[in-house]
């Protein structure tokens, strides 16, 4: 019961108005082939995708929960909250003298906080990093996350490698942004903004442009405004709470 005329759903790429085949017709990519094929061959892998997503949104969707799960336990277990703590106080300190109690106060606040995000939300926040949308969609959105996979599996050595982990460096465990190489004394919006500068994220634009123009209307420049109108929010997100950070803190 397919469509033959233009898709009244402004998101599905021309050939949507096709009837869809309810198997994988004969030949077709299979998930795995799918997610190897993101790294190998992402025009004809989304351009798969495009004539038949299936349900092969899972396979891609499963691993990441996997693997966010898994680093999202790892770090809560190995991030020092004492020196996190710690240096969360200096920021407070750098405002002025404090009286004690308000100092122990403050201190108790930060530490309990602390010790709820890395122990409750760093697991969680981490496992649910999967975007959700619908059918081509959600599969090419899936699909275009293959990057990040590959990336928190290369992550994941490194971290159980190490004894304990400073909350602050999580996002430079692996050395693939500028702001891993960073000196330790600077800026906290400039380290934030310069972490967003990854191997990984560039990587990912790249094959999300692929995706987007194979798997919606959008043509190649569409696609590109689409991606990097995102990408923009998202250093901005991150900017400003590392701002916002600094603000608090009176560094």
């Amino acid at each position: 019961m397919g469509e033959t005329g233009p898709s009244a759903n402004p998101f599905e790429p021309p050939t949507a108005a096709l009837e869809q085949p309810r198997t994988r017709p004969p030949g077709e990519m299979g998930p795995l082939a799918r997610f190897l094929g993101v790294f190998t061959s992402p025009g004809k892998t989304f351009a798969s995708i495009a004539r038949f997503p299936g349900k092969d949104w899972l396979f891609p969707a499963g691993l990441a929960f996997v693997i966010s799960l898994t680093f999202g336990l790892v770090a809560s277990s190995k991030v020092d909250v004492d020196q996190a703590v710690a240096k969360a106080m200096e920021q407070v300190e750098k405002r002025g003298d404090l009286p004690e109690e308000q100092r122990v106060r403050i201190e108790e606040m930060q530490r309990k906080g602390m010790e709820f995000f890395v122990h409750k939300g760093l697991p969680i926040f981490t496992a649910l990093g999967v975007k959700t949308t619908y059918r081509r969609a959600l599969t090419g959105a899936a699909y275009a996350q293959s990057i990040n996979i590959l990336k928190g599996a290369v992550a994941l050595p490194i971290m159980l490698s190490r004894p304990t982990l400073d909350l602050e460096q999580m996002g430079t465990i692996v050395k693939s942004n500028v702001g891993a190489f960073l000196s330790a004394d600077a800026s906290p919006v400039f380290r934030a903004l310069a972490t967003t500068w990854d191997v990984f994220d560039f990587w990912t634009l790249v094959v999300s442009v692929i995706a987007v123009s194979h798997v919606t209307r959008f043509k190649t420049g569409g696609a590109v405004a689409v991606v990097l109108t995102l990408w923009f929010l998202y250093v901005c997100l991150a900017v400003g709470g590392a701002a916002f950070g600094v603000a608090m803190g009176g560094g």
